[in-house]
């Protein structure tokens, strides 16, 4: 984290963020993750709801089962961290084998506030398969686990909810995360939903339980969304499917914005539409590039830490207000001589 925030400028991330991903990033320590998130609003307040995500593959989870419970940590995140050691030595172990085949990666979201370390992490499965309308039982059995992993049960309607989303997915399209979030009150279940043609991605949300405003949030996608090439759609699962509706915009393939044109228009109509101040839009568009890590201890060579733009969120809530966030990637790759020169602006020191 520390080599990559010279690149990631206030009006992104504000200055007790940064520091909340500090401490976040030394829990979660390079050998715990080599693909991780930065979530920010683009609304124009660095304060705003800011995240850090860690993906973790099977490859890591020795580390995983290593990482400590943090000093003051609630009783919650005392359990949900000892389950996620528990699951990560079970993933590593000779009997991880069914686990491998059936999940391609954990995802843990931290919350940056002030108490971010001691809270407990929301978490997040990713299937090896995507999971369509006829994977019901496999469905199930990612939030079977979810609940022993965070020791939330889902809500008891939340089942139906979920045997509806999936009976109404179209063919090609299934669920490919599912977490509950522990930073939520109460914790909802996520259902992550991808394959949708863009103009399909409203229609299903409001097939599968959706309450909102179909027209305003159509309306929304052709505006904003009127160049991208995938919609994924986050809905949240209780007793019945909430009125918060995510819509996830991205490219195919995911390229920096000097070789997607495109990002700089998805840019323009969120600045036009209220949805990102242009300072924002600006820093955002720059963020992309690649630098060497610090130098190891070791003395050996650093990683190469490779920034990019995953995706754009826009959340409709039940009170009609709307907003975006962008969410960063930082990929390590493995050291290579000579060094890469860094690309980016330097904007803090």
């Amino acid at each position: 984290m520390a080599g990559v925030l010279p690149y990631l400028p206030e009006v992104l991330f504000s200055r007790s963020a940064r520091r909340s991903a500090l401490r976040v990033a030394r829990l979660m320590d390079g050998a715990t993750s080599r693909f991780f998130g930065l979530e920010c609003a683009l609304g124009g307040d660095p304060a705003g709801r800011l995240g850090f995500l860690a993906c973790v593959a099977r490859t890591e989870s020795a580390a995983l089962a290593r990482v400590p419970t943090p000093a003051g940590a609630d009783p919650g995140a005392v359990r949900t961290w000892a389950a996620l050691r528990r699951f990560a030595g079970e993933w590593d172990g000779p009997t991880g084998r069914s686990l491998a085949a059936e999940l391609v990666n954990l995802w843990l979201e931290f919350d940056l506030h002030a108490a971010t370390a001691t809270r407990p992490p929301s978490v997040f499965l990713g299937p090896r398969e995507l999971l369509g309308a006829d994977r019901g039982p496999a469905v199930e059995l990612l939030v079977t686990r979810l609940a022993g992993l965070t020791g939330t049960v889902p809500a008891p309607g939340a089942h139906r909810s979920l045997a509806r989303c999936l009976a109404r997915l179209p063919p090609g399209a299934g669920v490919f995360q599912a977490g509950l979030m522990r930073s939520r009150t109460p914790s909802p279940l996520r259902l992550c939903v991808t394959g949708l043609r863009p103009g399909h991605a409203v229609p299903y949300a409001v097939a599968a339980g959706w309450p909102g405003d179909a027209g305003r949030a159509a309306g929304l996608l052709a505006r904003v969304g009127s160049q991208v090439d995938r919609v994924d759609v986050a809905l949240d699962l209780a007793d019945r499917v909430g009125p918060t509706l995510g819509l996830e915009l991205s490219f195919v393939p995911k390229r920096r914005p000097a070789r997607e044109p495109r990002w700089a228009l998805l840019v323009d109509e969120l600045v036009r539409t209220g949805l990102c101040e242009r300072p924002v839009g600006d820093a955002l568009l720059a963020y992309a590039g690649h630098a060497p890590a610090p130098a190891p201890s070791s003395g050996g060579p650093p990683a190469v830490l490779l920034r990019g733009l995953n995706h754009v969120k826009l959340t409709l809530r039940a009170d009609g207000t709307l907003s975006a966030k962008a969410y960063l990637s930082v990929r390590v790759l493995p050291p290579v001589l000579p060094l890469p020169r860094p690309t980016g602006p330097v904007v803090t020191r």
